[in-house]
């Protein structure tokens, strides 16, 4: 069975446009399938349904170990009760987005980092300010003041919307102009985490794309 192929309790997520108000990302799953489409769990927002409509346009996704697959069709029915849920008519659309090779997401965004140091507790390591200049599911670019050496490990604090994944990394390549510019390796990343680094990369991506078509 192809990967694009969507299966009764896959894990999906919908995407809603920055141009609403529940912009934003959300779990869904795939409940079932009709001769008409495909029936999907309508998403949350704090435990309140987010108001998707008949003859309205829906993008979802989902992530494999390969790919990430991307959805479009239009919702042709919906219920609140006793389950909410949508159903999207089929065919959909379908875009492949190879994640084997990582979208390095440009940005600068405030954070923190501190060597490794074998012979002190991590209570005691020294934490750095460091920005972030570009992320992805391999690792990122930080610059920052402090001194960085190649094969050099660390701990970073990657901020993602509301949270902050605290992972670990090896400094891969340095260079020196005002400040130190680095490129870090996630170490041992879990794949949830990897996961999540993904699909936030991929939703800013494509909310790039929809703005400068917009332009």
């Amino acid at each position: 069975m192809s990967d694009q192929t969507l299966k009764i309790n896959d894990q999906i997520q919908i995407m809603i446009s920055d141009e609403s108000l529940y912009a934003g990302r959300y779990y869904s799953h795939v409940e079932d399938f009709t001769d008409e489409g495909i029936v999907l769990s309508l998403p949350l927002k704090e435990g309140e349904i987010i108001p998707l409509h008949i003859g309205e346009k829906v993008e979802f996704c989902k992530i494999t170990d390969s790919a990430i697959w991307l959805y479009r069709g239009t919702i042709i029915q919906r219920q609140g009760s006793p389950l909410p849920l949508m159903t999207v008519k089929l065919p959909l659309k379908v875009e492949k987005l190879q994640r084997r090779n990582f979208y390095r997401l440009p940005l600068s965004v405030q954070t923190q980092f501190a060597k490794v140091e074998e012979d002190k507790p991590m209570n005691e390591w020294q934490w750095e300010p460091s920005y972030l200049r570009n992320l992805s599911g391999g690792g990122v670019c930080l610059s920052c003041e402090t001194q960085l050496e190649i094969g050099q490990q660390i701990v970073i604090d990657v901020p993602l919307e509301q949270d902050i994944l605290r992972l670990w990394g090896e400094i891969r390549r340095v260079e020196q102009s005002s400040s130190y510019v680095a490129g870090v390796e996630f170490l041992d990343i879990l794949h949830h985490d990897q996961d999540r680094i993904v699909q936030y990369v991929f939703a800013k991506q494509r909310a790039i794309a929809q703005k400068n078509k917009s332009l």
